[in-house]
């Protein structure tokens, strides 16, 4: 068990280089305009994905921890803000509520399915 928390917090570690590098490059050229909202329904999936690897990597115990799943919160408001000063990219508030809303939207279905596996299938009858 402590082995699979382990492998997701590092999973978790290299998906936030990934974002980091995504979010903050000048030079990628992406453009999000095949259909209606691209660009949110990218933010909401990208941050909906690091907290599930958050929720599979398992306790925040530790010091080292706390700090990655800390500045996980903090990083689409710190995109944003620094995509401000990025000359081919565009900050918009709408996409850090997407992400905002991606990370609440899979803490909500994560302890959604705990209960109702708990409360459906771990019950005595």
């Amino acid at each position: 068990m402590q082995n699979k928390r382990h492998f997701f917090f590092a999973v978790f570690l290299f998906y936030i280089v990934l974002l980091i590098f995504l979010l903050f490059n000048n030079d990628l050229n992406l453009n999000y305009s095949r259909y209606p909202l691209e660009d949110k329904c990218v933010h909401f999936g990208a941050f909906f994905l690091g907290q599930l690897l958050i929720l599979l990597a398992g306790k925040k115990s530790g010091f080292i921890r706390r700090i990655c799943y800390m500045f996980f919160l903090l990083l689409p408001a710190i995109a944003e803000w620094v995509q401000e000063s990025l000359s081919r990219r565009v900050s918009d508030f709408n996409d850090m509520l997407a992400a905002y809303f991606g990370i609440t939207s899979c803490l909500i279905l994560w302890y959604l399915i705990k209960f109702i596996h708990h409360y459906f299938f771990l019950k005595e009858r």
